[in-house]
């Protein structure tokens, strides 16, 4: 696969306030999977050779206005962070880790709700450059990369899941997430068996 076969890597929610051990999000136990797995280590791995390759690269992040206006989502994992003042753009935790940090020209959409291709321009990012086949790494598996796979498998995009650039707030939910929901809608892969597909 290259960028003229239409290929991209979406990286999602990979912030510090999710992927780090005093993150506002990540304390709750989500940062030590993400350590315990090297999810960083993996999604980096996944960049770099995305970017030689020449592949469209694009994040997401949780990342709303102070005022919460732009959270569109009335889920209550949503509506919790509302409640508890969390995910705002302004914060330092809404930035994306620097491990995997955005070179220029490299999009970074701040998302509505969970699913990073409602409410922003990621979809026209994708069209315009001709994608057709995607592979995810994010946090958390059972969240964003679900919601993401389901929506981009609907759209008619081939699907990859980047499992060990992936993690949950739990090693059982991620294991039940990528054995018996994604399978429906992605191939499940490895970084590395990834990166050996595209080179072929």
């Amino acid at each position: 696969m290259t960028n003229d076969a239409g290929g991209a890597l979406l990286l999602l929610d990979l912030q510090e306030s999710i992927c780090r051990i005093d993150g506002e999000i990540g304390r709750g136990g989500i940062a030590a999977q993400v350590m315990e797995r090297d999810v960083l280590g993996a999604a980096a791995r996944a960049l770099a050779g995305a970017r030689e390759r020449g592949l469209v690269v694009a994040y997401a992040r949780l990342a709303f206005d102070d005022s919460y206006a732009t959270l569109a989502s009335r889920a209550p994992r949503v509506r919790a962070m509302r409640e508890a003042r969390i995910g705002l753009a302004s914060s330092a935790g809404s930035a994306i880790c620097d491990e995997i940090a955005p070179r220029a020209g490299e999009p970074v959409v701040s998302k509505v709700g969970i699913d990073p291709l409602v409410g922003t321009p990621l979809l026209a990012v994708l069209t315009a450059a001709g994608v057709t086949e995607i592979a995810l790494g994010g946090v958390a598996t059972n969240h964003v990369v679900e919601s993401a796979a389901r929506h981009a498998a609907d759209l008619g995009f081939s699907v990859t899941v980047l499992e060990d650039a992936c993690a949950a707030q739990t090693s059982e939910f991620h294991r039940h997430s990528v054995e018996h929901t994604l399978p429906f809608y992605a191939a499940i892969a490895s970084v590395d068996d990834y990166l050996a597909r595209i080179s072929a």
